[in-house]
């Protein structure tokens, strides 16, 4: 497979797309504080 597709492939594994599992994230291990949200998806 593309690897432009990963993204796709990733939600047919996991039934959850990148922005369901960001906001989980930040209820959970992000603990709704946006510099650790800006520390763990930053571009680097």
């Amino acid at each position: 497979m593309t690897a432009h597709l990963d993204p796709l492939d990733e939600v047919l594994h996991t039934r959850r797309t990148f922005a369901e599992q960001g906001a989980e994230r930040w209820e959970r291990d992000l603990r709704r504080e946006p510099r650790r949200w800006v520390a763990e998806f930053r571009v680097r």
